[in-house]
C-alpha cells in the first residue's frame, strides 16, 4: 500500500478471505486469495493482531504470489518439476515453455477430471503424459491449508530422460565390469611372467 495509501481501505475481505473471521476471533489462519483486480493467486498467511488487553483489535494479513519463482523454488527441493494448477488450467510451473503448452493441453484435456477430482481433495495416482515425444509421470493432489480456492499441485518428471540416464549408467557399468575383467586378466598374466624366471632362477 506504500503507492496507495486507500487500497483496500474499508473493504469487507470476508467474501475475499472467509478464514478472517477466524482470524479475528483468534485464531492464525493460512489460505489462498485469487486478487481480480491483479489476476494473481495468492498464498496469505494471517494472524491476529491484539492489544495489551489481549483483545484482538484486527489482522495482519501477509500474501505472496504463488508464482514461477515459487514454482522453481519447489522444484529444486523435490528434484522434479512443479505446477499449481487453479480452475482448469495452470497458473504457475517450472516447467519449460516447450512442455508447458503439451501439459497445458493435458491439463485441459486427457488429464481434467483428474486435476478436477485433485482440485475437490483427492490426490491422483500417477499417470503419464506424452509430450514432445517424451513420457512424463506425474500425480496431482490438492494443495493443503487453502479452504478459500480449490487450488492442485503437480510434481512431474520426465520418464524417458530417466531411462536414457539409466541406460547410459548400464553401459558404465557393463564397461566397468569388462575393465576389471581385463585388469584382472592383465594382472596374472603380468605376474606370472615376472614369476616364472624368478622361479628358474631359484630352481637353478
Amino acid at each position: 500500500r506504500d503507492q496507495d495509501i486507500n487500497r483496500l481501505n474499508a473493504e469487507s475481505l470476508a467474501g475475499s478471505i472467509p478464514t478472517i473471521r477466524n482470524v479475528l476471533e483468534g485464531a492464525a489462519q493460512h489460505d489462498a486469495w485469487f486478487k481480480e483486480d491483479e489476476n494473481k493467486l495468492l498464498q496469505v498467511s494471517m494472524a491476529p493482531i491484539r492489544n495489551d488487553e489481549g483483545g484482538v483489535i484486527g489482522a495482519l494479513l501477509v500474501g505472496y504470489d504463488i508464482s514461477v519463482g515459487t514454482a522453481e523454488r519447489e522444484a529444486e527441493v523435490l528434484g522434479r518439476e512443479v505446477a499449481f494448477v487453479r480452475g482448469g488450467a495452470i497458473y504457475s510451473s517450472s516447467l519449460d515453455q516447450t512442455v508447458l503448452g503439451g501439459i497445458e493441453g493435458q491439463v485441459g484435456g486427457s488429464l481434467a477430471d483428474t486435476v478436477t477430482a485433485a482440485q475437490s481433495g483427492a490426490a491422483s495416482s500417477p499417470f503419464t503424459a506424452e509430450v514432445g515425444g517424451n513420457a512424463w509421470v506425474g500425480v496431482v493432489a490438492p494443495l493443503p491449508e487453502v479452504p478459500s480456492q480449490q487450488i492442485a499441485f503437480m510434481v512431474l518428471g520426465n520418464r524417458t530422460a530417466a531411462m536414457g540416464l539409466a541406460g547410459v549408467t548400464t553401459i558404465i557399468l557393463i564397461l566397468m565390469g569388462v575393465t576389471a575383467l581385463l585388469v584382472l586378466g592383465y594382472g596374472f598374466w603380468i605376474g606370472t611372467t615376472l614369476l616364472r624366471p624368478i622361479e628358474q632362477i631359484e630352481e637353478g
